[in-house]
């Protein structure tokens, strides 16, 4: 081929060059949307009128968190709307709405009063520890769930209960309480000295100021012992965990670790001067949960106090309520809590020192000593050969 012919084939090879290079590159086939969004198309297109998309996108995000139940083993991951995200954190507070009693299920007799908080209803009316809860609302207790009370509660707004109690002396009475907010008291003596106890019953916002004041009194009187009721205190806040703490341990001791989803760890110590050098026996079941467990775990390490009872409930996390639009919020189990010895007691509970199981009566006896408690009683037991030493 001529110089004129390799110029001309050149000249092609150039033009055709240019001619790809000027056209545009192929666009990527559309992606496909997400299994979740695509289920929601497909649903909206054959069941339009059937369904509503805000259900359905609970329903979902519901799922998630069921699943994340499963493999954390934390009953805890649950989607709320704005309104129950509100009332979660003011449970976590310790706001409540009832009628102010505390109770246990004593199979085929009732429900068992063990506490009645001060300033509500069922004290205005005059309820005592001891009574019998024998039915609600005109209907025999026999055979319902430990939760009826808490069910009849949620079933009303602000209309009131009838409740029919036995009484210790075994009489008969019925009141009739209004149901309505309260506050659940942080802390209350239970028993004076000489081998006082004192009842927390949640840690929510004041718990441990309530706690200091009553051991303020108690070494007044002379008290060198005492016994921190934590059954069934389950939630409230790490704060008042660690401020409780406080109260016991010297200044600057590790009360707890908080880990964080992006790895950094936050290391709670005692901030405040230490109130109490006396002896502590604590009183555990499988409702102290949370940072009631938090607590327990930080005076075991540091060898303040004996734990009496059986095994805690193994919630070693905190939660983080996020918002994801739509007016709901996912409440994730995200922050894992550790010991000060680095113990983590997720799922399994922390263990007692000295394992006592609870009485259960079927047919509980009237007159002293009723209840049967033999955890406290052995709490103080433990207490009394302390103080005789």
């Amino acid at each position: 081929m001529g110089v004129i012919g390799r110029s001309l084939a050149l000249g092609g090879l150039l033009l055709g060059g240019l001619a790809a290079a000027a056209t545009p590159p192929a666009a990527p086939p559309p992606a496909e949307p997400p299994p979740v969004e695509r289920a929601m198309r497909l649903i909206e297109e054959r069941l339009p009128d059937r369904v509503d998309r805000a259900e359905l996108e609970r329903a979902a995000v519901a799922g998630m968190a069921a699943r994340l139940d499963e493999a954390l083993g934390a009953r805890a991951n649950r989607v709320l709307d704005e309104e129950e995200a509100a009332e979660a954190a003011a449970w976590e507070r310790g706001e409540r709405r009832g009628v102010g009693i505390a109770y246990r299920l004593v199979p085929g007799r009732g429900l068992l009063v063990e506490a009645v908080h001060p300033g509500t209803p069922a004290a205005e009316a005059g309820v005592e520890p001891g009574d019998l809860v024998v039915g609600i609302d005109g209907r025999a207790l026999t055979g319902l769930a430990a939760g009826a009370l808490d069910a009849a509660v949620a079933a009303r707004s602000d209309e009131a209960l009838t409740l029919d109690l036995r009484r210790r002396d075994g009489g008969l009475r019925t009141v009739r309480l209004p149901v309505r907010p309260y506050r659940l008291p942080g802390a209350r003596l239970a028993e004076g000295p000489p081998l006082p106890v004192v009842r927390v019953p949640f840690l929510g916002e004041g718990a441990a100021d309530a706690l200091a004041d009553i051991l303020a009194d108690l070494e007044s009187a002379g008290a060198r012992n005492v016994c921190l009721d934590l059954r069934d205190a389950g939630g409230g806040l790490i704060d008042e965990a660690v401020a409780a703490a406080d109260l016991f341990l010297p200044p600057g001791s590790l009360v707890a670790e908080v880990g964080h989803p992006d790895g950094s760890v936050d290391s709670l110590a005692v901030r405040g001067e230490q109130v109490w050098e006396g002896g502590v026996v604590l009183l555990v079941d499988g409702g102290t949960a949370g940072p009631a467990e938090a607590l327990v775990a930080a005076l075991q390490d540091h060898r303040r106090a004996m734990a009496v009872g059986t095994p805690t409930a193994g919630q070693a996390w905190l939660t983080s309520r996020l918002p994801l639009g739509g007016g709901l919020v996912l409440e994730l189990a995200d922050r894992p809590l550790r010991s000060p010895a680095g113990r983590s007691w997720a799922g399994t509970g922390l263990e007692p020192d000295v394992r006592v199981e609870p009485a259960d009566l079927a047919l509980p006896a009237a007159g002293e000593g009723w209840p049967l408690d033999l955890q406290r009683d052995a709490a103080l037991r433990l207490m009394g050969g302390a103080e005789a030493r």
